[in-house]
């Protein structure tokens, strides 16, 4: 799921309040960098994986299936 589709998907209709509102921070925070292919917050982490979409984003796309 593109970074975009995902922020669509948490609707501020359905994901109201402080969740929905936590929700769609950690979609902003762990968005492609400028070449489509990087995590920009996991780029920054001293972690094994950089790649777009990182494990969050996963995660998150594989709750709202």
């Amino acid at each position: 799921m593109m970074h975009e589709d995902l922020l669509a998907a948490v609707d501020p209709r359905f994901a109201y309040g402080k969740i929905g509102d936590a929700l769609r921070a950690v979609i902003e925070l762990h968005k492609p960098d400028s070449y489509g292919d990087s995590c920009t917050v996991c780029l920054s982490w001293p972690i094994d994986h950089e790649e777009y979409p990182c494990p969050t984003i996963v995660a998150i796309a594989e709750a709202l299936k």
